[in-house]
């Protein structure tokens, strides 16, 4: 990995990060941001596992498969019944 520097812009989000200093929690803005990545980590790990799930049960789903065109037909005419 290349060096970066270690100092950090986060213009507008400044006052924010800063705003979490005063809870005691956090002792610097580097440890709010490690929070924050923390937390988008497992909301996106979260995320990714119910989409294996949905494609795991839409996988073990015993029905016949509908062609594409068929959904999008279904999905249009439904559009112009609510328009209606």
């Amino acid at each position: 990995m290349a060096d970066r520097d270690p100092a950090l812009n986060l213009g507008q989000f400044t006052e924010r990060a800063e705003a979490f200093l005063g809870d005691g929690f956090h002792e610097s803005v580097e440890e709010v941001l490690d929070d924050a990545l923390r937390l988008l980590e497992k909301r996106r790990e979260a995320f990714n596992a119910m989409v294996r799930a949905k494609i795991a049960e839409a996988d073990a789903d015993p029905r016949p498969s509908v062609p594409i065109d068929d959904a999008f037909r279904w999905l249009d005419e439904r559009k112009a019944r609510r328009r209606a």
